[in-house]
């Protein structure tokens, strides 16, 4: 028997199986970046991807077979974490849109610093640097009698008794 006979049929089939094998890691990847994006609604806090890790809860799981169905249909990870706000609401992503009013939530802790250490440096610099506008003591004359008035007056008050 010659191999030379099975040559054209079988390199065909093996480039097929290496393609599908191919195509199909991709999917696999592009499917694990999508349950790294959304969030399990069993309400355990963690992504799709960590709760099917290390709980395996039926709702990851149903996520999951969800998320699968839509990539085939439409290939297009954008397009499947649309359709899953559309069904769940933004609630489902694991980090919010960078669009719209959610832009706070990527901006803001920025803005807070900034202003934060803006103000520790104004109240650095105001705390350390001697003021020219401080008013100075200025002594004033006492209302209060000199030791030579006082003892003038003790001794009338002390000759008047006798």
């Amino acid at each position: 028997m010659k191999w030379s006979k099975w040559i054209p049929v079988v390199k065909p089939a093996l480039l097929a199986m290496v393609v599908s094998n191919a195509f199909a890691s991709g999917d696999m990847t592009t499917l694990n970046k999508i349950k790294q994006n959304l969030i399990c609604t069993c309400e355990c806090g963690m992504t799709v991807d960590a709760c099917q890790g290390a709980m395996t809860c039926s709702m990851s799981n149903q996520l999951t077979e969800e998320a699968r169905t839509q990539l085939e249909l439409t290939n297009n990870k954008d397009e499947v974490l649309e359709y899953f706000v559309s069904k769940y609401g933004e609630a489902i992503l694991a980090a919010p849109t960078k669009s719209g009013f959610n832009l706070l939530a990527w901006v803001m802790p920025f803005l807070v610093l900034i202003g934060a250490g803006g103000g520790v440096i104004h109240l650095l610099k105001k705390w350390s640097a001697p003021s020219a506008s401080k008013p100075r003591k200025v002594k004033t004359k006492s209302t209060q009698p000199s030791d030579k008035e006082f003892t003038r007056e003790l001794d009338d008050l002390l000759d008047r008794m006798d």
